[in-house]
């Protein structure tokens, strides 16, 4: 074993931050269920105006049993005076199983840069609402539906 001078030290940020390497973010998840009865919007989470929407992660365990279809749909505010309106998308809940929303067919929209900036919201933090809604024959079973906010900041 030798020593080594510190001159022989490689940094492992050495210009960091810079327009190539911005600001690291953390990871982070919020978890929240939905309920058959939530049908009109309610407040599931809330999170930093810094804050950069990654995904939504379903965990739907008992679905719901309507005869047409059962959603649950996904909204967002920003709060302060360049408060934007998301619209994230709906998750099937008529299957059980683990979902990945916006994956394919419902991509983010209107959300932010990962390097900020840019950015859509610039101020205030985003609060997230859920609704469930159904057709056809009124369900009897089903939920709680289960999801995770995936989001850095």
């Amino acid at each position: 074993m030798g020593i080594k001078n510190v001159a022989d030290l490689i940094s492992l940020n050495p210009s960091y931050p810079d327009a190539q390497n911005p600001v690291r973010k953390s990871r982070l998840v919020v978890p929240f269920q939905v309920l058959r009865t939530n049908t009109t919007a309610i407040k599931v989470a809330v999170l930093p105006a810094d804050a950069t929407i990654v995904g939504f992660t379903w965990f739907i365990q008992t679905a719901s049993n309507a005869t047409t279809t059962a959603t649950v749909t996904l909204t967002g505010q920003g709060v302060g005076p360049t408060g934007q309106t998301f619209a994230f998308g709906s998750q099937n809940v008529l299957v059980t199983g683990t979902y990945l929303m916006n994956s394919t067919v419902n991509i983010l929209t209107g959300t932010f840069n990962l390097e900020r900036p840019p950015a859509v919201q610039t101020s205030g933090d985003i609060i997230v609402y859920a609704t469930y809604a159904e057709t056809g024959t009124a369900s009897t079973t089903g939920g709680p539906f289960y999801c995770i906010i995936d989001y850095v900041r």
